[in-house]
């Protein structure tokens, strides 16, 4: 069985900077399902299924997300670009639903769940929109879709942390700057004795 952290947090928060940076330190596998999704090739089948509820600000189903997840990690297996027995994955974006975190568990144990936790809204939204400038990315840049992705994370995603014992769970400030994020969140899995 696959082991792993599992980072959490609104969209903004700023999962995907501290897993690259995370990942960078300690022996994990940064395993984005966000950047598993933009990477499926453009006209597949895969693509317009996605597309399908990008566009709408919806999350892609439970089954097709996990399978579609699996599938990346056992091709990262085969040309050894990760190892099981030796490395934790460090999950970015999934579960992101209760019913994944769930199914999940068959597959994946987790040894931490860290919540990057941002209070304010107007933050978020503002964040998201300087990453769509930098990074061009189409699902950051429209407010009306911005504000339903953080309804969806509010309704779904943040239920995720009660298919998990409240003594994996760590709390991080994530209205700080990112290097104090940073600090605070390599202190906590130290003390935990996870890294």
């Amino acid at each position: 069985m696959m082991r792993a952290v599992l980072l959490v947090g609104p969209p903004g928060s700023g999962k995907g900077t501290q897993a690259k940076k995370l990942a960078h330190v300690a022996d994990l596998y940064h395993l984005s399902s966000g950047d598993i999704f933009r990477a499926i090739p453009k006209g597949s089948k895969e693509s317009a299924l996605q597309q399908e509820y990008i566009v709408k600000g919806q999350l892609v189903p439970d089954q097709v997300t996990l399978d579609i997840c699996l599938s990346y990690i056992d091709g990262l297996e085969k040309t050894f670009k990760f190892d099981r027995k030796k490395q934790l994955l460090l999950l970015d974006g999934m579960p992101r639903t209760k019913n994944q975190a769930e199914l999940l568990k068959k597959e994946v144990e987790m040894v931490s769940v860290v919540l990057l936790d941002v209070k304010n809204e107007e933050t978020l939204i503002n964040r998201l929109e300087k990453r769509a400038l930098i990074e061009g990315r189409a699902d950051d840049a429209k407010r009306d879709i911005l504000h339903k992705r953080l309804e969806v994370y509010k309704q779904q995603t943040a239920d995720v942390l009660t298919a998990y014992p409240v003594d994996k769970q760590i709390h991080i400030n994530g209205d700080q700057p990112p290097l104090h994020v940073f600090k605070d969140l390599l202190t906590a899995l130290l003390d935990k004795n996870v890294l």
